[in-house]
Parts: C-alpha cells; structure tokens; sequence
C-alpha cells in the first residue's frame, strides 16, 4: 500500500519539474509512466477495496492482473482529463497527451517552441479518445471475464475498478469537473438539488 503511495509522490513530482522546465516528454509511453500514476488511483483504489467486506489478499494486491486493472483505470481517467484540460494546460505548456500527440504531429519530432493549431489539437483529441476506448475495452475484459477460478482478484475489487473508471467519465464527460465549483455542483445535485421525476 505504501508503495502505491511512493509511485505517486514521485509522479507528481516529476510532473512539477517538467512543468518548471517546460519539458514535453518524448513519447506517450514516458508521458503515461507518469501521468497514469498521478492520476491517483494507486493509493485510491485500495482503501476502498479494502472496505469492501471482502478479503483481498496481498498477493492479489502485487499481481500483473491487479497492476492491469490499476494501469487501465488510470489510464481512462488521466486521458480523460488531459482531454478535457488541454486547452488550460497549453497555456501554461503543461505536459499532456493532446498536446504531446499533437506537437508530434505537427512536427514530426523535435521541440516545438509555439502551441499546436486547433486543428491539429483536435486530430490529437481524436487520438487520445481512442487511446481512450483501448483502455475502457481492456479493463472491461479484466474486470467482467467468467469468474472460473482463473483470476486472483476479487470480483468485487474488479468491479470497483470499472466504478472508479466510470467516476472519471462523469468529472470528465462535458467539462473539466475536477474545480471546486463543478465538484460543488455535482454534490449539490445528488444532495441539495430535489429530484424531478419524469410522469
């Protein structure tokens, strides 16, 4: 568990010296070994499977089915943000697959000083939400295959993975809703806001 906790201190920290010295990572796999663990799942993840009611053993925990499940929800959740974010994290030439997809594109490799055009942006988009739809295939595979004794992860941590993953499409769907105030308003609609029923 703590390792988990490790692996994300020290994403988020690479993230903050790239952004000081406004590097833009070479490839999607170097900007992923980073931007996939900081997107905070690790350490999420298991406090709440944990809580579940049901044993999950340490083995299952260090498994390569485990690290799959846990690659694959980060990897939904990251791309969605950095969709949704792109046109904020431009500005301030902060690492992102749309930005980093795009400035390949637009370059062919090498470094680019300007941003890309909006319409290369978008080409990039269109790559990232494919990206996208590999990793909501994949983990929709690990975490709904036959339960025939063959996976050592729980079903239930399985399915809290998919919920996780689910989660993040709703902050991301329509807007950057990781701000206190889209945060604000989501709760106040479960909460506060009263219900109105369709007759």
């Amino acid at each position: 568990m703590w390792v988990q906790w490790q692996v994300m201190v020290r994403a988020m920290k690479t993230e903050a010296e790239w952004a000081a010295s406004r590097h833009i990572p070479a490839t999607m796999e170097e900007y992923m070994s980073v931007g996939a663990p900081s997107f905070a799942l690790g350490p999420i993840v298991p406090l709440s499977a944990y809580l579940l009611g049901e044993e999950l053993p340490e083995e299952a925990v260090r498994s390569p089915e485990y690290g799959q499940l846990l690659r694959h929800a980060s990897a939904v959740g990251r791309l969605l943000n950095d969709v949704m974010t792109y046109e904020k994290e431009v500005l301030t030439w902060t690492p992102n697959s749309v930005l980093l997809q795009a400035l390949a594109a637009a370059r062919g490799g090498g470094e680019s000083p300007t941003p890309p055009s909006p319409a290369c942006a978008e080409a990039a988009r269109g790559e990232v939400r494919r990206a996208i739809q590999a990793s909501w295939r994949d983990l929709h595979r690990l975490v709904f295959r036959d339960d025939d004794g063959s996976s050592i992860v729980p079903r239930a941590c399985r399915e809290l993975f998919w919920g996780t993953a689910k989660v993040a499409n709703v902050f991301y769907q329509e807007v950057d809703g990781y701000t206190p105030k889209a945060m604000r308003g989501m709760a106040n609609a479960v909460i506060l806001d009263p219900l109105h029923l369709q007759q």
